[in-house]
């Protein structure tokens, strides 16, 4: 991430705009409805973050 935002600050361009264009491709390469995943990995990787955070207070 460091390396796309001091590359872009160098040739002069909006590293949000390149962000944002990237993101576009990729959601256009790989549509949700697509994948095989379901959501569960997302909503446990949530509730062990949530768990060590509680107890690493």
């Amino acid at each position: 991430m460091n390396y796309c935002i001091m590359m872009c600050y160098q040739i002069g361009v909006d590293p949000k705009e390149v962000i944002l264009e990237k993101m576009k491709i990729i959601a256009k390469k790989y549509p949700v409805e697509k994948t095989n995943q379901k959501g569960d990995k997302l909503v446990n990787y949530k509730n062990l973050k949530q768990q060590y955070i509680k107890n690493n207070k």
